[in-house]
């Protein structure tokens, strides 16, 4: 078990390290998604814990979509064969989830707050010295600028990522400092964290802040449903109100609001991202029509014919190809590629997994102390799969892969050793 902890470790310190993806064609690997995969199989191999129905399960699932593919023959084979090794990689993280829990919870929230840390502060740098506030605001007003893609973004491959990371932690954050009962130098410590993530997740410009919205908001819905008290529905509200002032002033600002405004003629729209998306969800309503238990089968996305007009502007964009394989959104390409069913039997099993993280902050609670490297872990993993469903649809990233991780393991068991370590 201590190989399985040190790879376990590893991974979770190369999470933000998205740079160093290894290139293949046109696909990036994450260093940590890989690691995971060599995690299960160690396990696996072990055969420690396999066992028929893990067998069985992954049996089917592997069978189903070549059924599905086959019949279809939708998409190049290889975008299946990788596709199928990846989801299939997360399936397994998923049904070993319980056996895969020996390591410690500190630690693994002590290297997660060390290294977002390190990127938000990165982020400010790359904001003051790497691209300068004269720049930014050139491309926040809009304004012509060779340097117009440029936001803050780490060591992730993108700023999207670093924002959906950020996000998460400042949302990890805030759970811990309700939840969590700690010394007053540690609810110090945590609104520090909890306010310098979210002011350089800000950077990135990001609609994860959505990600950080409805985290949160679980989180403190959560809190309010047990034990209701004066001053919890006091805290309550002060939250509900911050997150609406939030949103209120994001959405006066034009770079926000055109990226969520739906309830205009497609042929007004002009945002890409907007866009994209809702063309995703037009891949979906043409899947749902033909096969919507299954799908098309993993790979199809953006290999079929399908009526669009958010696709026709994308067009006249030049932009056509744009997103058109992964649909944006993880969720949408789940819905195309896998269908209704095993999408279902995902969101039972996050459902399942938050209502045992709500009893164990009962049963925790009424015990007079609640670890919070538990509440953090579980509130970003969280987050980073709420925010992977929204709009990062790539398999390989090490954002999915640590969100399936730590939801799949983290022991919800108030009496679980592996809690207080």
């Amino acid at each position: 078990m201590h190989l399985n902890n040190a790879i376990i470790y590893t991974a979770v310190i190369f999470f933000p390290l998205q740079f160093l993806a290894l290139r293949f064609f046109t696909g990036a690997y994450d260093i940590t998604s890989l690691l995971f995969i060599s995690n299960i199989l160690l396990v696996l191999i072990s055969g420690l814990y396999m066992n028929k129905k893990i067998l069985i399960s992954i049996s089917i699932f592997i069978i189903l979509q070549c059924l599905t593919v086959i019949y279809f023959n939708i998409g190049p084979y290889y975008r299946f064969l990788s596709g199928v090794i990846w989801l299939s990689s997360l399936v397994l993280i998923l049904i070993n989830g319980n056996y895969l829990h020996d390591y410690s919870q500190k630690i693994v929230t002590q290297i997660i707050i060390i290294l977002i840390t390190i990127s938000a502060v990165y982020m400010w740098i790359e904001y003051y010295f790497i691209i300068t506030p004269e720049i930014y605001a050139q491309f926040i007003e809009g304004r012509p600028t060779k340097f117009y893609l440029l936001r803050p973004k780490a060591g992730f491959s993108e700023p999207s990522y670093a924002a959906l990371a950020l996000f998460s932690a400042s949302a990890a954050s805030i759970a811990t400092i309700i939840l969590a009962k700690m010394p007053r130098k540690y609810l110090i410590s945590y609104t520090v964290y909890a306010l310098l993530f979210l002011s350089a997740a800000f950077l990135a410009r990001s609609m994860h802040v959505a990600t950080f919205i409805l985290g949160t908001g679980i989180i403190v819905s959560l809190w309010l449903s047990f034990r209701v008290s004066l001053i919890k529905i006091t805290v309550f509200f002060l939250i509900l109100f911050s997150l609406t002032i939030l949103a209120y002033t994001l959405l006066s600002y034009s770079h926000y609001y055109d990226r969520v405004n739906i309830f205009v003629d497609p042929l007004a729209m002009t945002n890409p991202s907007l866009l994209s998306w809702l063309r995703g969800f037009d891949q979906v309503l043409a899947v749902m029509k033909s096969s919507p238990i299954l799908g098309y089968g993993i790979g199809s996305t953006g290999y079929f014919e399908f009526d669009s007009l958010y696709g026709d502007r994308l067009a006249y964009y030049r932009i056509y190809d744009l997103t058109l394989k992964d649909a944006f959104s993880l969720l949408w390409r789940l819905l195309i590629e896998i269908g209704l069913l095993p999408v279902f039997l995902f969101a039972c099993f996050i459902l399942y997994k938050i209502n045992q993280f709500r009893n164990y902050i009962i049963n925790a609670e009424s015990n007079g102390k609640i670890f919070n490297y538990v509440v953090f872990n579980f509130t970003f993993a969280l987050s980073l799969i709420i925010g992977c469903l929204i709009k990062e649809p790539n398999y390989a990233r090490s954002t999915l892969f640590l969100g399936i991780f730590l939801i799949s393991t983290i022991p919800l068991n108030y009496n679980d050793k592996n809690t207080s370590k």
